[in-house]
This record gives structure tokens, sequence and C-alpha cells, in this order.
């Protein structure tokens, strides 16, 4: 995803992406919420690969493999087969769709213009 706007993919899934250019906070797991200043576009949706780490928002200091993020959260070993990941150019993990986005990008005081991330079925 080179830019902002919709995107259909063959299976009928909808991403849509939207800069805005206020510090917003999405509250539902279907959109995040990111800095836009802080990722670097084009951006991809694909299924989580084995050895994948990111930083859950909430966690100060280190990292974790997604696998063990969805063990801890009592996902099914086909749910993990199946949980879709947004990355970046620099190849970081900014948001594992319907679950969490990575501090590194979240919206802080610093936020001048917030990346919308929705992802619909």
């Amino acid at each position: 995803m080179p830019e902002t706007g919709t995107y259909v993919f063959g299976d009928g899934r909808h991403v849509r992406l939207e800069v805005v250019p206020t510090a917003t906070i999405s509250r539902t797991a279907d959109t995040a919420s990111l800095d836009a200043a802080k990722v670097h576009f084009p951006l991809t949706l694909r299924p989580v690969s084995p050895g994948d780490r990111f930083v859950p928002f909430g966690m100060k200091k280190g990292s974790r493999l997604v696998s063990d993020y969805l063990t801890d959260r009592k996902r099914s070993v086909l749910a993990k087969l199946h949980q879709l990941a947004v990355v970046d150019a620099s190849g970081a993990l900014v948001w594992l769709v319907g679950e969490r986005t990575d501090q590194r990008f979240c919206v802080d005081s610093q936020t001048v213009s917030t990346l919308l991330l929705s992802v619909a079925p």
C-alpha cells in the first residue's frame, strides 16, 4: 500500500489508510491509530511470519515474539496461522491486525498527524 486510500484485496478484505491532522486515538479493534511521521510507506499487509517481533503498545522496553504474544492471548494454532500484520518499508511490524499496535509508532504528545488504518472483512 504505497499511499493513503482504500485498498480491496482478492479475498474481499478492505484496508483504508487515512491521515488526519490531529492526534486521534481509535478505540476499536479493527482500526489502528499511528503517528504518521513515524511510519514509512509503503505498507504491507501480510500473514505473521515465524520470528516476527514487535513492541506491544504499553510495553516500555524490550520486544516480544508475535507467537508468544498470541499464545498469551490464548489464540489457537489455527488463529495464529491466519493472523495478519501490517509492516512498514523498514520491515518493522507496526500493527498486529485486530490485536495491538507497536509502541514505537504510537500517538503521543509530539504527534502532529495520525495515520488511521482500518481493516474490514
